[in-house]
């Protein structure tokens, strides 16, 4: 954090981190293990849906990288471009990832619930193969372990597109895990319906 405080491109970030570190150094002893714990959970879940808002490798290349001094509409290289959006799957994909690991590791259920975090089933529609199979797999580890996180009308929806119209073939594989885990996360009584839309 303290690192982050003083070196991370982003002034938010680097603000956000000023701001927890200042807090953290007021905090006495018995209650700073706790605190810890639910800045950083917090912080982690700030973080996600702030890296997850970017539809596009250029909107997350101008708010996070992009000089000041350099003008917002500047043409970029077709080089420029591929570079950009490698970043933005590698970020958006770490960022998924290490979701995935904390559910793994230590999920709390009291934190937040399919309304609020909406912002993480986007890059299910995404024309990046690599993204969708990171979100698949996502959503299969919240199936299993966080199901609190599932919206199982709206996911089921996307699913049955997803199914429809995935072409990579090394998606298709975990797709199909995810949609057993999915439907085997859905309450029996509610079962019958969602199978329906895929059938």
């Amino acid at each position: 954090m303290i690192l982050c405080s003083r070196a991370d491109p982003a002034a938010d970030t680097r603000k956000a981190a000023q701001q927890a570190t200042q807090a953290l150094e007021a905090m006495d002893s018995e209650s700073l293990d706790f605190s810890i714990q639910a800045l950083v959970t917090q912080g982690m879940w700030d973080y996600l849906q702030r890296i997850l808002s970017y539809g596009k490798p250029l909107a997350m290349h101008q708010d996070l990288f992009q000089k000041k001094s350099q003008p917002q509409d500047a043409k970029l290289s077709e080089k420029h471009e591929e570079e950009l959006d490698e970043r933005f799957v590698r970020i958006v994909g770490t960022a998924l990832g290490g979701l995935q690991i904390h559910i793994l590791q230590q999920y709390d259920e009291s934190l937040p619930n399919a309304e609020n975090v909406k912002y993480m089933w986007r890059t299910l529609s995404s024309p990046k193969a690599a993204l969708r199979r990171k979100t698949y797999t996502l959503l299969s580890t919240c199936c299993q372990k966080a199901p609190s996180l599932v919206d199982q009308t709206k996911l089921g929806n996307l699913l049955g597109q997803n199914l429809a119209s995935e072409k990579e073939p090394t998606n298709v594989k975990i797709l199909l895990e995810t949609l057993l885990a999915f439907v085997a996360s859905v309450p029996p009584a509610e079962r019958t319906t969602i199978l329906s839309q895929y059938s």
